[in-house]
């Protein structure tokens, strides 16, 4: 069986059908090991810049917030719900599911999409059909600066075209 790591977790290939498993740790841990672990001196620099920056930006929201006026917390707490609505009726129109197997069969097209460099990561857009409906599935790789992700997406392509599974 072939398992590719992504940003999130990692894709299997079995015989009959591809496996997804998704995680909060898997994500981290992808994130470690592909930047410290895999990476060289530039992407050791970069993870250390990343934590840190995230780091600052998170004490001081913190900080603001807690200071804030409640009028200002209630914008703050109403906005971020609002987005996280938004995100949830998106998903809902799009027929976005979190499917973990789906079978070869049933996959009507996979498209990749490359991102853009510093804004958006790759990600592969699979559309299968579950109970007469067609539903999306979002597999997002790893960011680009990442060693090893093109070679994966390479390999996840030719995976589902050995499959007879044509990527566009």
């Amino acid at each position: 069986m072939e398992k590719f790591r992504t940003k999130r977790g990692s894709i299997a290939f079995s015989n009959s059908k591809v496996m997804m498993e998704e995680s909060v740790k898997a994500y981290f841990t992808n994130m470690f090991e592909g930047l410290w672990e895999d990476g060289g001196a530039k992407e050791k620099i970069f993870f250390m810049a990343l934590v840190g920056f995230l780091s600052f930006c998170t004490s001081f929201v913190a900080a603001a917030f807690y200071s804030a006026p409640l009028y200002t917390k209630l914008f703050l707490g109403t906005s971020l719900l609002s987005v996280a609505l938004a995100v949830m009726i998106y998903e809902h129109w799009n027929n976005v599911e979190k499917e973990k197997f789906i079978e070869y069969e049933k996959i009507n097209s996979v498209k990749l999409v490359e991102g853009v460099k510093l804004f958006t990561c790759p990600r592969f857009i699979v559309k299968y059909e579950r109970d007469g409906e067609e539903k999306t599935r979002y597999i997002t790789m790893p960011m680009h600066y990442i060693p090893g992700v093109e070679e994966s997406i390479e390999s996840i392509k030719q995976a589902f075209e050995e499959r007879d599974v044509e990527v566009k």
